[in-house]
């Protein structure tokens, strides 16, 4: 069952940690990415024709979010999990495995089908590594994904940013505030702890710096 607030924590506190941790869902964290690279950056993702821009983005937000979060808000309403947040490590097989098939049937299409640079291509496959590695460990250990996914965001763009010769210094400042702020989020909740988080953290970015360097 989901975690219920010990009546002993901030009530303002204890929400805020939630709101965090649902805003920093690692399957929201590829929409937040591609969002930045195509629409905010200096890369030349931004400079392609709004048309496609918004193609590119609704296709990968579909196969690596919104499909998966549909995958996971079915298996809630069939009872496999209790919460969206997969509280115990028992629930998120099902959820983890769909995710998985989901994002890689979507960079196999992307990758053949569509002529995307090997960086947005890496989104989609980072984000299908990060997922497996997360559904190979929690049968046997209680990983944050959490982290695992604001790791994969460090990783990838600081990789891109060196790769496209772009400066992402400032977004680079708001991925560790932000990791900072999840990190405590999951403790407080007490969903994690100081090991899962930071193992997780060091995992994701591994799983995102390897996809990136097969691509």
């Amino acid at each position: 069952m989901a975690i219920k607030r010990p009546e002993n924590c901030n009530f303002f506190l204890w929400e805020t940690a939630r709101g965090l941790s649902i805003l920093a869902h690692p399957l929201l964290v590829p929409i937040y990415l591609l969002l930045y690279m195509l629409y905010f950056s200096s890369s030349p993702w931004s400079k392609l024709p709004m048309e496609f821009k918004s193609m590119v983005l609704l296709y990968i937000s579909l196969g690596t979010s919104l499909i998966p979060l549909l995958w996971m808000g079915i298996c809630v309403l069939l009872r496999v999990v209790t919460d969206i947040e997969m509280p115990s490590k028992a629930e998120r097989f099902w959820p983890l495995l769909l995710s998985c098939i989901t994002s890689f049937v979507t960079g196999a299409i992307a990758q053949y089908r569509w002529e995307l640079s090997e960086s947005l291509i890496g989104i989609v496959f980072g984000t299908f590594s990060v997922l497996l590695a997360a559904l190979i460990i929690t049968p046997f250990w209680k990983i944050s994904i959490h982290s695992m996914g604001l790791g994969a965001l460090l990783c990838f763009t600081i990789t891109v940013g060196r790769h496209l010769n772009i400066d992402v210094g400032m977004g680079l400042y708001c991925i560790v505030f932000l990791s900072g702020l999840v990190g405590w989020a999951r403790l407080y909740l007490i969903a994690h702890d100081v090991y899962q988080i930071i193992i997780g953290y060091m995992v994701g970015f591994t799983c995102m710096h390897c996809t990136l360097l097969i691509l």
